[in-house]
């Protein structure tokens, strides 16, 4: 039961990690989220894949003025490699910083 609870001194590194990563998945998620709003899900290129009617993931019109609504699914594969290396970058940042207060 000892394993499971932090050391006495404050949260474990790997926790921390954890912690750091998901916060580092908040500026370019942030980032790529309002360049989709801001351009109707045109751009990125290929960040979303076209769908009729309001079936896709994010409510977006697409195709503003023409006769078929399109909505955007998210290529989620091409998102992963959009998001996934900035958010490593932010992530270590986070838990260096909070590794080097944490020692002061």
């Amino acid at each position: 039961m000892a394993g499971l609870m932090p050391a006495a001194k404050g949260l474990s590194w790997p926790f921390r990690l954890l912690v750091s990563m998901l916060l580092g998945l908040l500026p370019p998620v942030a980032f790529f989220g309002s360049i989709l709003l801001q351009t109707d899900g045109t751009e990125p290129r290929d960040f979303c894949i076209p769908t009729e009617r309001e079936s896709g993931l994010l409510v977006l019109q697409m195709n503003s003025g023409g006769q078929v609504p399109y909505a955007c699914e998210l290529n989620w594969s091409l998102a992963m490699i959009y998001i996934l290396p900035s958010a490593i970058l932010f992530g270590l940042l986070v838990f260096a910083t909070w590794t080097l207060v944490r020692r002061r």
